[in-house]
């Protein structure tokens, strides 16, 4: 899955729910406020670093979001770099339930 524009549309989406995130982001910590308001909505956020998959596989991280406002309708992608795999969670959130 191409995850690319997803990085770079986050800090559009932050800013349209009030979270100010730099357009060069990086990392957990960067989307800390993001989770934590996803968390405030009832839902779970996982996050899931494997070491047993590889960049040959679909990648090492997984995030699900599951739970609350998304209850019959859970996020979940594998991606090669933590940063696609938080994007896309956060984004597939927002439009489900912050910006619908």
């Amino acid at each position: 899955m191409d995850t690319t524009n997803y990085q770079t549309t986050l800090p559009t989406i932050a800013a349209k729910v009030g979270v100010e995130l730099s357009q060069d982001w990086r990392g957990l910590d960067s989307v800390l406020a993001l989770i934590d308001m996803i968390r405030g909505d009832g839902a779970v956020f996982l996050l899931k670093f494997d070491g047993q998959r590889t960049d040959d596989d679909s990648g090492q991280f997984t995030v699900v979001v599951s739970g609350g406002p998304i209850e019959d309708h859970p996020i979940r992608i594998d991606a090669r770099t933590l940063e696609d795999a938080l994007a896309y969670g956060i984004i597939k959130y927002a439009e489900a339930v912050w910006l619908n």
